[in-house]
Formats: structure tokens, C-alpha cells, sequence
């Protein structure tokens, strides 16, 4: 409903939605001044926030983001280079995580639950390596019934397919979104 009143009410163009979050694109000099947050922001989310004010829906100004490059749900949307890569931290902590699982002989069914949400997480910028889970989700597929506490032996072929995870994980970028750069 906000977004239709931001169209058809203000004439807020070209602007889309993911759940909670709001997108669009602006011309870099088309920028207008927010005095809430006391600087300027492009035209047209300045535009959507003075709205938000108008109709009391609560933003806070560290979630307002804007730029080539933005961190969005622990990835890098770099809309210059158009690609879609995991930040160094994230990529740090990923990688920490799955060594330290695969260092055990056996692991909590929890565990290997938070591996799962967290691989499957990274799938978003390498969804090539989506095979790795086939033997983890396997293992405790299963195991619905049983404590999460319930500890589940890691088998030759879960280490294996993380492995082989990680060795891609830590040479790769990420996504680039176009077959070419050349647009003529």
C-alpha cells in the first residue's frame, strides 16, 4: 500500500520491494536533502522517507543505504562491476565454521542444522555448490524425531562435499550478473 500511495499519490517512480526493503535506482547528482538525518540522500529515497514521515512509519537512518556498492544481508551488490559476493568477514566466518565442524568426528544434530542454514545462506552467491549439501541434508533428513542434542557421526562423503565447498568458497568471487560488458 505504501508503495502504491509512493506511485500514484507522490509520483515516486521505479521503485520495488523485497519484504521489508525498499529499492530503486537514481542519476548520482539527483540528490535532495533529508534534514532528519542532516544530509543529502538520493532524490527519490529521500523522497520515499519524507513519505514514511508523513504516514508515521518508523526508519532508521543506519538501514538507509545507497551507493554503487551496498552490503545487503551480509553480501556485496556491487552494481558497477554487477556482481553479488560474500564480504570478507562473512566469507571469513564461513569458511572458520565448516573447518571447525569438519575437525569433529561427530557433531550435535543442531549443528548440523546451523551448517545447513548457514551453507544454504552462501548458496545465494554460489549456487553452483549446492551439491555440497546433497549428504549433509541427507544424514538428517532422517533424524526429525529425534533431540537436537542427538550426535550424529561425520561420514567420508559430508567431509568430502565440504571440502570440496570450501576450496570453491575460498577461490571465488561470487556471481557476475552479465554474460558480457559489452553492450554494443
Amino acid at each position: 500500500l505504501v508503495l502504491w500511495i509512493a506511485k500514484h499519490v507522490k509520483g515516486i517512480e521505479d521503485l520495488f520491494a523485497y519484504a521489508d526493503d525498499c529499492f530503486s535506482i537514481e542519476v548520482h547528482q539527483r540528490v535532495m536533502w533529508y534534514p532528519p538525518f542532516q544530509r543529502k540522500l538520493p532524490r527519490k529515497q529521500a523522497q520515499l522517507l519524507f513519505l514514511f514521515d508523513e504516514l508515521g512509519i518508523p526508519h532508521e537512518e543506519r538501514k538507509q543505504i545507497s551507493g554503487s556498492i551496498l552490503k545487503v544481508i551480509g553480501f556485496n551488490v556491487d552494481t558497477n562491476l554487477m556482481t553479488f559476493s560474500m564480504t570478507a568477514e562473512s566469507k571469513s566466518k564461513l569458511l572458520a565454521f565448516i573447518r571447525e565442524f569438519l575437525s569433529k568426528w561427530c557433531a550435535p544434530l543442531k549443528d548440523f542444522q546451523r551448517l545447513a542454514g548457514w551453507v544454504n545462506w552462501a548458496l545465494n552467491v554460489f549456487p553452483l555448490l549446492r551439491p555440497s549439501l546433497c549428504n549433509v541434508y541427507q544424514k538428517f533428513s532422517e533424524k526429525s524425531d529425534i533431540s537436537p542434542h542427538t550426535l550424529l557421526t561425520l561420514n567420508n562423503a559430508i567431509r568430502a562435499d565440504l571440502k570440496w565447498l570450501t576450496s570453491h568458497v575460498e577461490r571465488s568471487d561470487g556471481i557476475f550478473l552479465l554474460k558480457s560488458v559489452s553492450w554494443a
